[in-house]
């Protein structure tokens, strides 16, 4: 390397390391779509829609990252990399653009999974408000950037606390969701007394905290390389962390398949608790103590 180049490690290492495990997670998530779709033909058009729109939200993101990479990598090959990141390509642009539409609607999901649980239109409040805060703030760094001589400055110093606000709502809200979702799961095992559907319930608490585990931890050290770090290493995170979202959604909705056999459980739990997006039933069926037993399917 000559003299005086800069060490890429903390430049171009993270968005290698991003782009190779979001290819992986990306594949993963392709092969859950197409088990979805196998597995449960007769879900609601609009849920279909949703897991539709997720993938093909991936598939632009994914496109775009790679775009980039070659781009950083190979088209301005030589350049010296404070020049390339005053002004990157594009398809950085609209890989945040499409990460950021895919949370959006990801986390949207898990908001109106509670709804319908609980009834309670709290949690759906609160994933509209930060959802959107992230969105708009995500587009006004993208027209920022795309507009700039010098994006790094743009991203790191005129927008560095509205971006760490925005950074920081991602966790917080799916803590806040798994937390009303945990709550509103032990509300159920209380009201039900067979130990099967005991062990479906903490199997589904257990599955939420995993899950939550995962994309928090890649949303907070986003936050904590934002402020600790000068180079681009949270850009690793960054790259998996809609992939990693859209994967809890796709397992959530492939876990179905692990309870529709057994008969002395189904039954026992309601569509609302399988977090199905049709409506929640009306008053009368919800306060019925014999409405967890009065329906089939786990979650069609």
């Amino acid at each position: 390397m000559a003299s005086g180049f800069p060490h890429l490690d903390g430049i171009y290492g993270p968005l290698e390391i991003g782009q190779v495990v979001g290819a992986f997670l990306f594949g993963i998530q392709t092969l859950q779509c197409l088990h979805y779709f196998r597995e449960f033909p007769k879900d609601s058009a609009r849920l279909k829609a949703i897991v539709a729109l997720v993938w093909f939200l991936e598939l632009g993101e994914k496109i775009s990252g790679l775009h980039q990479l070659y781009s950083i990598t190979i088209t301005f090959y030589g350049e010296p990399p404070s020049q390339i990141l005053a002004k990157p390509p594009h398809s950085s642009e609209l890989q945040d653009i499409f990460s950021v539409l895919s949370l959006t609607v990801v986390q949207l999901f898990f908001g109106n999974r509670v709804r319908i649980l609980s009834g309670n239109w709290i949690i759906m409040f609160l994933s509209l408000v930060l959802s959107l805060f992230t969105l708009i703030v995500a587009l006004i760094s993208v027209a920022q950037v795309w507009t700039s001589t010098s994006a790094i400055t743009t991203l790191e110093v005129k927008l560095r606390w509205v971006n760490i606000a925005a950074m920081s709502a991602t966790p917080i809200l799916d803590i806040l969701i798994a937390s009303f979702l945990c709550f509103y799961l032990w509300k159920f095992r209380k009201s039900e007394f067979r130990s099967k559907t005991h062990r479906m319930l903490d199997t589904l608490t257990l599955w939420t905290i995993e899950t939550t585990f995962l994309t928090s931890i890649c949303a907070i050290m986003q936050v904590i390389l934002f402020l600790v770090n000068a180079d681009l290493s949270r850009v690793a995170f960054q790259s998996i962390q809609s992939k990693l979202f859209a994967s809890s959604m796709l397992a959530v909705l492939n876990g179905r398949t692990r309870f529709r056999s057994n008969d002395d459980v189904a039954p026992a739990i309601p569509d609302d608790l399988a977090f199905n997006l049709s409506e929640r039933r009306n008053d009368e069926e919800t306060n019925n103590p014999t409405f967890l037993h009065s329906h089939r399917d786990v979650v069609e």
